[in-house]
């Protein structure tokens, strides 16, 4: 085993790479070509991607997203986010990745950064990375509609709700006012571009909502099978239920898989569940409430 690790280099990506990285994060996520090509034009930053190689090929590799905290009292604390952490398939299952992600810490403690944090593609791999010292954080509400059920039975008439493209400048800044007060992860602008750009491949967008003199916010894709997906919801409480019925017309009785923060309380429906997982990079003196409990609503998954 010394024989192999001593084979093995950890650093960040350099020129004449990509081609390499996106056939590894083809085969290993399936995503397709458009979003994986459109990853690399507009987020791909060769400092903030870390391989692995073995013999000199890349066998593993993950991207660093610059993501901070934003506490209910509106103090920011810096980390990242891990995202595309992809071993190819030859490589796996010999401690590849393990030894990629703990280079990973290394570098951002370096940096100077508090946090690591991560959603797990599945809820397998959080065994992968609970002994590496990360947490189950970053609870959501999450509500499933099935296809042709009513949601929502207004009381009256439903009142006009306009729901309109929005550009990602503004929405960023709609949903920190709508956060503020809560504690939530915040993200970097360039962040709800990929984040809008996913959302336009499958069909839909990033779309700002207006309901009783309420201004919210909703990001929406389409799902497997047709299924709309709500990755993120921000709207006032009692106005929630509501809402969801007038997005479920942009996919005409579908069924709706809804994200919102676990704050909204039951009268929004679903079930509460962490979303993602939190490690320690450094010490800090928040409490951990205002980093476990922190809305996470954008995974870009």
């Amino acid at each position: 085993m010394a024989g192999e690790w001593d084979m093995r280099e950890v650093r960040l990506a350099a020129a004449g790479e990509i081609e390499r990285q996106k056939e590894i994060w083809k085969r290993c996520f399936g995503d397709s070509g458009p979003y994986i090509d459109d990853f690399y034009l507009n987020r791909y930053h060769p400092d903030r991607t870390m391989l692995l190689l073995q013999d000199g090929v890349i066998a593993a590799m993950l991207t660093m997203l610059p993501v901070s905290i934003t506490t209910a009292a509106g103090r920011r604390v810096d980390g990242a986010m891990l995202y595309a952490v992809a071993t190819h398939p030859d490589y796996q299952s010999q401690g590849v990745g393990r030894q990629l992600v703990e280079s990973a810490h290394q570098h951002l403690h370096d940096r100077g950064l508090i946090f690591s944090l991560l959603v797990p593609a599945y809820e397998e791999l959080c065994e992968f990375y609970r002994p590496m010292g990360y947490r189950e954080a970053f609870p959501l509400r999450e509500v499933y509609v099935k296809r042709h059920d009513l949601f929502f039975v207004p009381a009256a008439p439903q009142s006009t709700c306009l729901i309109k493209p929005i550009c990602p400048a503004e929405y960023n800044r709609r949903r920190e006012r709508l956060l503020a007060g809560h504690p939530h992860v915040s993200y970097a602008l360039p962040d709800i571009v990929i984040q809008e750009n996913l959302a336009r491949l499958s069909g839909h967008g990033i779309y700002a909502i207006s309901l009783h003199g309420s201004e919210g916010c909703a990001v929406v894709e389409k799902g497997f099978g047709g299924q709309l997906s709500i990755k993120e919801l921000l709207m006032a409480e009692d106005l929630v239920p509501e809402t969801i019925e007038h997005l479920r017309q942009l996919a005409l009785g579908q069924s709706t898989l809804v994200r919102m923060p676990a704050f909204y309380g039951e009268g929004c429906g679903g079930e509460v569940r962490p979303f993602g997982m939190i490690k320690m990079i450094a010490e800090t003196d928040l409490d951990r409430a205002d980093l476990d409990d922190a809305f996470l609503g954008l995974a870009f998954d």
